[in-house]
């Protein structure tokens, strides 16, 4: 599994987000395109994480070259990143 990387993402991409915070602040995970994996692989590893709106947002991720997935809780978007790495997917967590 990679190490993920603590940077601040793409505010451009924050429309795209699933909070679970409540508070709009917190944690985010962004999503990398890597053309390597199918639309179908994305939204099958999104759905796994329990982030809804697979097909919106790999097609976002798809154009834009990245999103933030999910934002919220540190423990909750870290959770989101393994399983998202663990399907061999690019991602960054960040505050």
């Amino acid at each position: 599994m990679s190490e993920h990387k603590h940077n601040t993402s793409d505010p451009s991409t924050r429309d795209d987000t699933t909070n679970r915070s409540g508070s709009g602040l917190g944690w985010r995970v962004c999503l990398f395109n890597c053309n390597c994996h199918s639309f179908s692989d994305v939204e099958i590893a999104l759905a796994k994480a329990g982030i809804p709106g697979g097909a919106r947002l790999a097609t976002i991720v798809h154009n834009k070259g990245s999103a933030v997935v999910y934002e919220g809780q540190p423990q909750e978007a870290e959770m989101v990143a393994m399983i998202l790495e663990d399907a061999g997917l690019k991602v960054k967590v960040s505050q």
